[in-house]
């Protein structure tokens, strides 16, 4: 090869590594969408509402308020109330939908090899989630789940607005009808259960499997004494003894990832098709986000008030107060999340509440770290890592400790910005997927 041929193939190589760069290169801070900011920051928050009973409760009180609702005074019942009307579902729903949305705003069309950093990056962040799981021992970790649906996105890349719609509708019913047959299937059980127990029915394969079901069930929902106190002796005790402890949770976890990894898709497909849109970057009317927010709330509102109204008729029955064991339960959360989408983007449209809003971004740019920080935070005050507070407090007064957390992180985001480019750990995810050292310091 000639001088000017090897010039010419070294100066195209350095062309090719420079375009590589550019198009691998992590989203700038004048590129961010300051919407989607504000809108993960309001998740990543609210998200603290539902899993705050996962970390300051026995754990069956999750899903079973009739652990200490009933028990708990007006206070309780009224902390319950509010939160299962205006929270619970919809936060995670938030947060799915903008996965979506971000794992498209990642790939991005006709980039350079975006597929192999889209499951480089994907890969990360099960790592991050397996951390959360296991060492920091939050059994309802969603960053595990998010990142095995993120491997099916990718496909999805190019599919139009209109065609992701049609399949995260699809999806959508799919989690619906399942909803609908778990509890059809748990209610037919406990009727065999009942039956059997008072006619001494022949004991049948088939009864004897329904049967089996309702017990194992029941016995999860509504644990004794005796066993909520081992329980929470168990996890108080020491790091070690909680981390054993949870193992045996996390086993029943990946026994229904199907379940949310299909509810996870749905939802991600959403916000995919939402920016496709452009509704989620406030491109669209203030009709449009208006009659959003109406539709939502109003869809929301109405099926979760119909679900509270269920639990008190059957005085917090295990499987009416069961939320993943009805139908209604998808639409209750996916009109509040879409009325609060709406809310949040004409709030930002406005120019209003701007300081807040400021505020909501930074926690939104860094997502990653306030979510694990959450879980570090309530390892060491609920644990045996830490105070050891598990039990302690009742439902009312582990809200207090949310808005400490709020502020903390609200205050924490925003002073760590004007400082760092990333958040800790979205650096760290960064680096993990270029294979380059980001900008870390504003001061270097």
């Amino acid at each position: 090869m000639g001088r000017q041929q090897r010039i010419f193939y070294s100066n195209s190589n350095q062309t090719l590594t420079s375009i590589f760069i550019m198009n691998a290169a992590p989203t700038l801070e004048k590129d961010r969408i300051h919407s989607l900011d504000v809108l993960r920051g309001f998740a990543v928050l609210g998200i603290l509402l539902i899993n705050i009973i996962g970390f300051g409760l026995p754990y069956a009180a999750l899903m079973n308020p009739g652990i200490d609702v009933p028990s708990g005074g007006l206070t309780n019942l009224a902390i319950w109330l509010s939160i299962e009307l205006l929270a619970e579902g919809s936060m995670r729903c938030l947060f799915s939908i903008l996965f979506g949305a971000g794992v498209l705003l990642f790939i991005g069309e006709n980039r350079p090899r975006r597929g192999t950093l889209h499951y480089r990056r994907s890969i990360w962040l099960l790592g991050f989630g397996l951390v959360d799981a296991y060492l920091l021992l939050w059994f309802g970790d969603v960053l595990i789940f998010y990142a095995l649906t993120a491997f099916l996105l990718f496909f999805f890349r190019n599919v139009g607005a209109f065609k992701l719609l049609l399949w995260a509708g699809v999806f959508f019913l799919i989690v619906t009808l399942v909803h609908a047959g778990f509890g059809w299937a748990l209610e037919s059980a406990r009727q065999m259960a009942q039956s059997a127990d008072q006619n001494g029915a022949t004991n049948t394969p088939e009864m004897a499997a329904a049967i089996q079901a309702w017990t194992e069930f029941a016995n999860g929902q509504q644990p004794s004494s005796t066993e909520i106190a081992a329980e929470m002796s168990t996890r108080t005790a020491s790091y070690i003894s909680a981390f054993y402890w949870n193992l045996g949770k996390m086993a029943d976890m990946w026994s229904i990832v199907p379940i949310f990894f299909l509810d996870a898709l749905a939802m991600m497909l959403l916000g995919m098709c939402l920016f496709k849109f452009g509704v989620l970057q406030g491109k669209l009317t203030w009709r449009f986000y208006s009659w959003m927010i109406a539709i939502g709330f109003a869809t929301g509102i109405g099926f979760n008030s119909m679900e509270i109204n269920n639990t008190l008729r059957s005085e917090f029955d295990i499987l009416t107060s069961f939320p993943l064991a009805h139908w209604t339960y998808q639409l209750g959360r996916l009109g509040l999340a879409l009325a609060y989408l709406g809310t949040i983007i004409l709030i930002v449209q406005s120019n209003s509440l701007v300081f807040l809003t400021r505020r909501l971004a930074a926690v939104g740019r860094l997502a990653l770290t306030n979510y694990l920080m959450q879980s570090l935070i309530c390892l060491l005050l609920f644990t045996g890592a830490g105070l050891g507070l598990l039990g302690e407090l009742d439902r009312a007064q582990l809200y207090p400790i949310v808005l400490c957390i709020w502020l903390i992180q609200l205050w924490f985001s925003s002073w760590w910005l004007k400082r760092y480019y990333f958040g800790p750990l979205e650096w760290l995810w960064r680096l993990l997927t270029y294979g380059n050292r980001p900008g870390f310091s504003r001061s270097s």
